[in-house]
């Protein structure tokens, strides 16, 4: 049971978030922190009564302890009093909602204090993640995300090892957070550019057509493997890296000055991609996907329509074919609905009528008209 914390980032969005969940449960909030918003921050020490509060900015900390003068609590500054505040004595957990890199030290500097760690800080990982995991389990320390997607998948998998074969995560985030099911009605594809947009409005050139590549990172494209293509997503240099050594065995691109960074990769795409594909095309789609997904890549298969029928989550889950009685063809099947309301699930339930098939139902029970007008219609050809 966690009766106190210390809350790293709590000027955040989930910092306060967590701040207010502290205050609702009255846990004892041992720390704070933020970088430079000392307004917020005094607001919160003067509720919370914490122990310490870290500033990373030296300016705003010094601001921040004259603020505080008339309270006993301690101010520090630097990443090193970060460090400190996540190390505080008396702390049952550690939030660590800091943003970037600087979540590092902390995040481990708890861990080796066997400390219970929130962590929202997705940095922490994408830089260490190995190390991380790994002093966790040496030291006792139990980490728990709690990011919106990572607590999700989460909570899929939490006593379920084994059980489940496939996540699929929607964003929570992008160009429409908050907006509201009414106002998404009216998304179309130009208002979803939103990257696309900004590097427009930042260098007023026209973005050239590139196909599956993406501009900012590669490899992030599609490539060829024997019996079709694959996508590939290498957003990093931790990302290429493990590509290299672990499926493609090729440590010898990482030092090519031509690849040896993002941006350099990005300007010599042409002739890295052959390179990849060198490999790729000796594997089929389904061995190029296992070999780089146990990497630790991102990679999927570019699925036919063969593939897609017979994907059981789309096919079966989602129900998007749907077998029907035809009173000519007999059994068919026909596409499913696409949109999955929550409140009211669309079904399919007959075929499309043939030519004429409900002329008696509707003209008689809409139209009023008589058998003898039906008769005299036809036999004039008007139905």
């Amino acid at each position: 049971m966690v009766h106190s914390i210390s809350i790293l980032g709590s000027t955040g969005s989930i910092g306060r978030q967590t701040v207010a969940v502290a205050e609702h449960l009255g846990l004892n909030v041992r720390a704070l922190t933020t970088n430079r918003n000392i307004q917020l921050a005094e607001e919160q020490a003067r509720r919370l009564h914490p122990a310490f509060v870290a500033v990373t900015d030296e300016a705003s900390a010094k601001a921040l302890r004259i603020a505080l003068a008339d309270t006993d609590i301690a101010v520090g500054s630097g990443e090193n009093a970060l460090c400190e505040a996540a190390v505080i004595s008396d702390t049952d957990a550690v939030v660590t909602a800091v943003s970037g890199a600087v979540g590092l030290r902390p995040t481990l500097a708890a861990i080796e204090k066997g400390r219970r760690i929130a962590l929202a800080n997705k940095e922490t990982l994408v830089c260490a993640g190995d190390i991380v995991m790994r002093r966790a389990r040496e030291c006792g320390a139990e980490i728990v995300p709690v990011d919106s997607e990572h607590s999700a998948i989460f909570q899929c998998l939490t006593g379920r090892e084994g059980e489940l074969r496939k996540i699929l995560l929607t964003g929570s985030g992008g160009p429409f957070r908050g907006w509201t099911r009414e106002q998404t009605r009216d998304v179309t594809p130009v208002s979803s550019l939103e990257v696309g947009w900004q590097r427009f409005f930042a260098s007023g050139k026209q973005p050239e057509l590139i196909g599956n590549r993406y501009a900012s990172a590669f490899p992030y494209d599609s490539f060829q493997a024997s019996d079709g293509r694959f996508v590939i997503g290498c957003g990093n240099d931790k990302l290429f890296t493990l590509l290299c050594t672990k499926a493609l065995d090729r440590a010898d691109l990482l030092e090519d000055p031509r690849f040896d960074t993002n941006i350099h990769r990005c300007e010599n795409y042409a002739a890295l991609k052959p390179e990849i594909e060198k490999w790729s095309s000796q594997h089929t789609i389904a061995d190029c996907v296992a070999i780089i997904d146990a990497a630790g890549v991102p990679v999927a298969p570019i699925n036919m329509l063969a593939d897609v029928v017979n994907d059981d989550h789309i096919a079966n889950a989602r129900e998007m074919f749907v077998h029907l009685q035809h009173p000519v063809i007999g059994d068919m099947i026909v596409p499913g609905n696409p949109v999955k309301l929550m409140d009211t699930k669309p079904e399919i339930t007959k075929c499309a009528p043939d030519l004429g098939q409900d002329n008696k139902e509707i003209y008689e029970g809409v139209l009023g008209l008589s058998d003898a007008d039906l008769a005299r219609l036809k036999e004039e050809k008007v139905i």
